[in-house]
C-alpha cells in the first residue's frame, strides 16, 4: 500500500488567513484531512510546489515543519502496512508528535512566531489598541534580536542565556533604559504564560527572569498656580488652544487620554459623564463642574459634543510648547539607568509635560484639598 501526503489551503480563495490542511491519501475510499495548525494567507501559498512561498517571513521554518509532518505520516503509514494495522485518522493523530486534536496544534509544531501571532489575535477582544501595538512592536524586537545575534528562538531555547542576551540587546542595541527593557520582558513573559497554558511548551525557565531595577520614574504634577497659568494663556495658535483644552479636561476630570478619546455626547447626562474605562473595562462616573462644563460647551454644537482630538504623541509634543509659553521652568533632575550605568539629565518642568501629567495633577490637587 502506498500513501500520498500533500498540503492544501482550506479556503484557497479567501481574502484573509485560512487553515492549511494535510491530505493523507491511502486509497480511493480511504483519505484523511488533518489540520496542520498553521494559518496562512493564500498569497503566501505556492499552489504548484505545495509549499509556503519564499515571500513569507517564516517560509523556511514553516516549510521545514510541513516536511517533518509529511515524513512522519509516511512513516506511520508504512509501519501500519507492515504490521497489518488499520490506518485511521486517530491512529495518525495519536502516533505522531506533531499530530493535532480537533484542529488545535500540539506544542511540538507550534512555531514560536506563529504562536505569537495567535496570541496577538487573542488579545484584540480584551486589550486596547495601544496594547496590541506594543505586542506587535515587541514581536519586531524579537525578530531583530534573532537576526542580530543569530539566535535560534524557539520555546525550548527560552532560558537564562536568552534572557541575558536579550536584555543586552534591548539596552545596548536598541538603546533602551532599564525601565523600558523590563516592561518589554514582562510582556514576553505574558505571552509565554499564554503559550504554556495552551500546552505549546513545557519550559518554565522564563519564570526566573528578573526585572532590571529602576525606581527613578518622575511623578510630574502641576501646582494649582501652574494649572491656572496654563488656563489663562492668551493668543495661543489654534492647535495649541485645542490641545490646552484637552489637557485641562484631563486635569479636572482625572481621565486617561485613552478614555478622553471615547467621550462623546451620548455619555453625558444629568451633569455627569458615564463611561467605560478603556484600560480596566470598569464603569465610571464623573460629575461635571463649572470648569468641565465650560470646556465641553465650546465643543458642543446643536447638543452634539465634538472634541478636537489628536494623537497622544502629538498632544505630548504640543504640551511641551504650552509648558514653555507658561514658563514652567522649575529645574528637575532626571535620572535613568542603562544596565549598571547611571545617566543624569538636568531638565525644566515643561520638558516632562505629557498627557498623563493631567491625571497626576487631578490626583495631587484632589489629595491637597482633602478629597
Amino acid at each position: 500500500m502506498s500513501s500520498k501526503i500533500s498540503f492544501y489551503l482550506k479556503e484557497p480563495l479567501a481574502i484573509e488567513e485560512t487553515l492549511l490542511l494535510c491530505f493523507v491519501y491511502i486509497t480511493r475510499k480511504q483519505k484523511f484531512k488533518i489540520s496542520t495548525g498553521i494559518k496562512l494567507h493564500p498569497k503566501f501559498w505556492n499552489l504548484k510546489k505545495k509549499e509556503v512561498s519564499k515571500s513569507h517571513p517564516h517560509s523556511n521554518d514553516l516549510n521545514e515543519t510541513l516536511k517533518q509532518d509529511k515524513a512522519e505520516y509516511e512513516k506511520l503509514c508504512l509501519h501500519a502496512d507492515l504490521q497489518k494495522i488499520p490506518i485511521t485518522k486517530d491512529y495518525l493523530l495519536n502516533n505522531t508528535e506533531k499530530g493535532k486534536i480537533k484542529g488545535k496544534a500540539t506544542q511540538s509544531d507550534k512555531l514560536f512566531f506563529v504562536a505569537y501571532d495567535e496570541f496577538i489575535n487573542s488579545k484584540k477582544t480584551t486589550c486596547t489598541f495601544r496594547t496590541i501595538e506594543k505586542y506587535q512592536l515587541i514581536k519586531k524586537y524579537l525578530q531583530k534580536f534573532t537576526l542580530a545575534k543569530n539566535y535560534n528562538l524557539t520555546f525550548d531555547t527560552i532560558d537564562l542565556v536568552f534572557h541575558e542576551q536579550f536584555k543586552e540587546f534591548l539596552l545596548f542595541d536598541l538603546k533602551m533604559f532599564n525601565n523600558t527593557a523590563s516592561k518589554t520582558v514582562k510582556f514576553i513573559k505574558t505571552f509565554l504564560n499564554y503559550a504554556a497554558e495552551r500546552e505549546y511548551h513545557e519550559n518554565y525557565k522564563f519564570k526566573k527572569f528578573k526585572e532590571l531595577k529602576d525606581n527613578t520614574t518622575e511623578i510630574i504634577a502641576l501646582s494649582e498656580d501652574e494649572l491656572h497659568t496654563i488656563e489663562d494663556l492668551q493668543d495661543l495658535p489654534n492647535y495649541l488652544e485645542k490641545c490646552r483644552d484637552l489637557f485641562l479636561l484631563l486635569c479636572y476630570t482625572g481621565l486617561r487620554f485613552s478614555d478622553l478619546e471615547s467621550i462623546n455626547g451620548t455619555q453625558i447626562n444629568d451633569h455627569t459623564i458615564s463611561y467605560t474605562v478603556t484600560k480596566t473595562k470598569e464603569q465610571q462616573k464623573i460629575f461635571i463642574n463649572k470648569k468641565i462644563d465650560g470646556i465641553l460647551s465650546r465643543y458642543t454644537v446643536n447638543n452634539v459634543l465634538k472634541l478636537s482630538l489628536i494623537s497622544n504623541a502629538k498632544a505630548n509634543k504640543y504640551l511641551k510648547e504650552i509648558g514653555q509659553k507658561a514658563k514652567l521652568n522649575e529645574p528637575i533632575k532626571k535620572v535613568r539607568f542603562k544596565g549598571g550605568e547611571t545617566i543624569t539629565k538636568n531638565l525644566e518642568k515643561w520638558q516632562l509635560l505629557t498627557t498623563h501629567t493631567g491625571r497626576r495633577t487631578f490626583t495631587t490637587l484632589s489629595l491637597t484639598k482633602g478629597i
